[in-house]
């Protein structure tokens, strides 16, 4: 019960302090480089790659099918080339579709958006993806 306490106080704490710790940091990154261009789309960034890796379980589960070869989970990959990989091979689920193409749909900077952001030197397969599918 005393690891459960310290685990979930750990896990709260981060959580509580992310947002205020962005926002000091940001003020400190104008403060030594006189702007904070570019601070926003890294900070997306390393959320995105954060959330593959912490949430590989429901993104295998809900976004892919049981056919898909490259999987959630790999720590230097975002979900966007994940997407995108999926969607080139035409084994991402309904719920993967749709939000392949949300994504899209914000970023209107380049067209298909995940297909142009897929990393091509990184090929990540789960172990047991299987799994994912059991009731």
């Amino acid at each position: 019960m005393k690891n459960w306490i310290k685990n979930k106080t750990l896990w709260l704490t981060a959580y509580l302090l992310f947002f205020p710790l962005t926002w000091w940091n940001k003020r400190a990154v104008r403060k030594v480089y006189g702007s904070t261009k570019g601070y926003d789309y890294k900070s997306a960034v390393n959320l995105d790659v954060f959330a593959n890796s912490e949430f590989k379980t429901l993104l295998n589960r809900k976004l892919l099918t049981p056919n898909s070869v490259h999987h959630f989970g790999h720590r230097k990959e975002t979900i966007s080339s994940v997407l995108g990989k999926n969607q080139r091979d035409k084994t991402l689920s309904e719920k993967g579709e749709k939000l392949r193409k949300l994504v899209d749909k914000l970023d209107k900077s380049v067209p298909n958006h995940c297909e142009h952001w897929i990393n091509k030197r990184i090929k990540h397969r789960e172990e047991n993806f299987e799994k994912f599918f059991k009731p």
